[in-house]
């Protein structure tokens, strides 16, 4: 009788171990008066005093799976290792307020690297008011590991994964599938030659240094008609589906109020890729995106769009039904929806 073969990781994926996680430390958290928001968002939030609450996110970059020696500098890495942290605050409606940086860090890496690391963190910090408060310094054996936790202040509407209603507008703040392009010029082409051109280098720092959607996140708060928010980061498709199952509703995009740039499309050509499935599941594009009561949807757009300088669209609804996101293609066929990046999985 043979043994029964054990189950691993990559066959259940990051979101097959975030789902038992959910359930474990939900019923660990069961019954907590002083924890408002806890596991399965973008940041976790705790009520401190009175009406008081603390936003706490944390988030690692690890050498070869998010990201390569070879295309990004020092700079690049202390600028995203704490953007990626503030995106997810921004997509909590928080105010951030400090981090913490933890590294480890190969014995051979030059100290002009390091701070060249912690100048790009830094920079990035006092644009958005940030108080680097220390972490922690480690050793490693094989490649650079960065974690960040960022904690912030927020008030009493959360708009939490789960708030999605159905007849409620799906809305994005920028453009999409930039990052992912610009990644693949990079990869393709090498950092120096992406350099050399106007439109791939945008595209290539949507990805090396992406600029968190914050005050953004405030101005959709201070409308007061946001129900739902997370950060687009493992691909348009990836997050929504991560919304539509945890809110028990169905999401119907439209691909043709994608906002997909001009120079998305241009580089596209070069680099024979679909812009659109780089908008559907290319990822770390760190936008917000949104559900509105469909009344007002034009109205928050129109907000976020005076008050940030940012475009606002309108990409979809919310619908009853089983949880899952999906398409109607030109010849009217029903296009089920999913992908995006998977840890354990890719």
């Amino acid at each position: 009788m043979s043994a029964k073969k054990k189950k691993m990781l990559k066959d259940v994926g990051e979101w097959g171990l975030l789902k038992w996680l959910y359930s474990e430390i939900g019923r660990h958290l069961c019954g907590r008066m002083d924890v408002a928001v806890g596991i399965g968002d973008d940041s976790a939030v705790v009520n401190v005093n009175g009406p008081i609450r603390i936003a706490i996110t944390t988030d690692a970059l690890i050498e070869g799976i998010h990201f390569e020696r070879t295309y990004s500098t020092p700079y690049d890495l202390g600028w995203k290792a704490l953007a990626v942290n503030l995106s997810d605050l921004a997509a909590t409606f928080a105010e951030p307020i400090a981090a913490f940086v933890t590294v480890a860090l190969p014995s051979d890496t030059t100290i002009a690297w390091v701070r060249q690391f912690y100048r790009g963190m830094i920079d990035l910090a006092e644009r958005f008011d940030v108080a680097i408060l220390g972490g922690d310094t480690s050793s490693s054996e094989d490649g650079i590991f960065i974690s960040v936790s960022a904690i912030g202040r927020c008030g009493d509407k959360l708009p939490a994964r789960s708030n999605a209603k159905p007849g409620s507008s799906v809305i994005v703040t920028g453009t999409l599938g930039e990052s992912a392009i610009g990644l693949l010029a990079l990869q393709r082409l090498g950092r120096e030659t992406v350099m050399r051109s106007r439109t791939l280098k945008r595209l290539a720092e949507r990805h090396l240094r992406p600029v968190p959607r914050l005050k953004e996140g405030l101005v959709a708060l201070s409308t007061g008609l946001c129900e739902c928010a997370i950060d687009v980061s493992d691909g348009l498709v990836s997050d929504l589906s991560r919304v539509a199952e945890m809110s028990g509703v169905r999401i119907r995009l439209w691909f043709e109020n994608l906002p997909i740039s001009p120079q998305a499309i241009e580089a596209s050509k070069q680099l024979a890729c679909s812009p659109l499935e780089m908008a559907l599941y290319g990822g770390e594009d760190y936008e917000l995106l949104m559900t509105i009561p469909t009344e007002y949807a034009h109205q928050v757009c129109n907000t976020i769009e005076s008050s940030c300088k940012v475009k606002c669209s309108i990409i979809g609804v919310v619908e009853a039904g089983k949880p899952y996101v999906y398409g109607i293609d030109e010849r009217g066929k029903h296009l089920r929806l999913a992908g995006g990046y998977e840890h354990f999985r890719a």
